[in-house]
């Protein structure tokens, strides 16, 4: 029983253990189910705050409304053999796979595992590549309400993502610096600095989390799990559509970011990344790990140069508030110099890179 300040009861939660059969023939079932039940008069404010605590500690909402109702539907449904086959098509699968490990991470995320964030982010970005990819066959337009959602879910556990990269990075990094070399504060404001935006980051999460949004998003996905892809046309194989198309906007990037003036270079350079994980997705999802490999090649390369520029441009505001604060600021210098050798580096690498790619498609296709 939960109770107020006056010992008055306001609610009954119960974690009950359910034993059950249909009919004294049938398997027995066993599941475990939290209850809870406001008293009488109670609003129901308090029923929202106490379901999203629950949620937070891994809970998921019940399939059924009652035990009664799970029993006698699940009495009919087929055994374990019997179930339904997965999607033939191989970006269907992919997407079934990916919705399924959405689910996965978001309990995690609630429970603040380690690197949760990560994987959710990479999940909801990986569903969207394939719904990108998969040229309509879900009736999913590149405006479609879906895309935009997951392009914002991203983006808000972005906030807590990257803050974790950065302080793993700085960490990783005075931690290799001689010791002579880390002047002043700095990783009072590198590191415990980042790990404060990386609480301030879930706690925006798992506000957006509980949100009727993002149920109504999960709704969405499953459903799009649930129909029929449109067939490829006569004569031509999905797999063929969707890497093809996906390479193209690999190739139209890498153009366009070899003439962009020096000031536009980085975007120009993230936005072939974008493209790389796009096809790096779709490629594993129809069976071309080859394709794949080279595209998360490209990927990881600059990955690393968009961390870089993310870094350096803190880096740049950090070393200005210690200024300010008349703390040495050598340390921010050297940081962002090993920074700068690290974007170049990456930098140095793509062309290469983008040329295993190309003959890599070219022979496959």
């Amino acid at each position: 029983m939960l109770y107020g300040h006056d010992g008055a009861p306001l609610a009954e939660f119960c974690d009950d253990q359910v034993t059950a059969q249909a009919d004294p023939e049938g398997d027995e079932q066993r599941w475990r189910e939290w209850e809870l039940e406001l008293a009488e008069g109670i609003g129901r404010d308090l029923l929202d705050r106490l379901t999203n605590r629950l949620l937070d500690a891994g809970a998921a909402p019940a399939g059924h409304g009652s035990k009664l109702a799970r029993v006698l539907e699940s009495a009919g449904a087929p055994d374990d053999d019997d179930e339904l086959a997965p999607p033939a098509d191989p970006v269907h699968r992919a997407l079934a796979e990916q919705v399924e490990q959405l689910l996965v991470w978001d309990r995690a995320v609630r429970a603040d595992v380690h690197d949760s964030v990560h994987q959710m982010r990479v999940t909801t970005r990986k569903i969207r590549s394939l719904l990108q990819a998969s040229e309509g066959a879900f009736g999913i337009s590149d405006d479609a309400w879906v895309l935009d959602e997951l392009r914002q879910l991203a983006a808000i556990l972005g906030v807590a993502r990257d803050a974790e990269v950065l302080a793993e990075r700085y960490e990783r990094t005075l931690d290799e610096l001689p010791a002579e070399l880390v002047r002043g504060p700095v990783r009072e404001r590198l590191v415990d600095g980042a790990k404060k935006r990386y609480t301030s980051g879930l706690r925006r999460s798992l506000i957006a989390m509980r949100s009727k949004r993002y149920f109504q998003l999960l709704d969405a996905l499953e459903g799009l799990v649930a129909i029929e892809p449109a067939p490829a046309p006569p004569g031509e194989e999905p797999a063929q559509l969707t890497i093809d198309a996906a390479y193209k906007r690999v190739r139209k990037a890498a153009k366009a970011a070899a003439e962009a003036a020096d000031t536009d270079k980085d975007e120009a350079l993230h936005r072939i990344r974008k493209g790389a994980k796009r096809l790096r997705y779709t490629a594993a999802a129809t069976g071309d790990d080859k394709v794949s490999e080279r595209a998360k090649t490209i990927q990881s390369l600059l990955g690393d140069h968009q961390d870089s520029v993310v870094s350096r441009t803190h880096l740049s505001h950090q070393a200005e508030a210690a200024h300010g604060a008349g703390e040495d600021t050598f340390t921010y210098g050297l940081l962002y110099q090993l920074e700068d050798d690290l974007a170049r580096r990456s930098r140095e690498q793509l062309d290469d890179a983008l040329k295993k790619l190309d003959r890599t498609v070219r022979k496959a296709h």
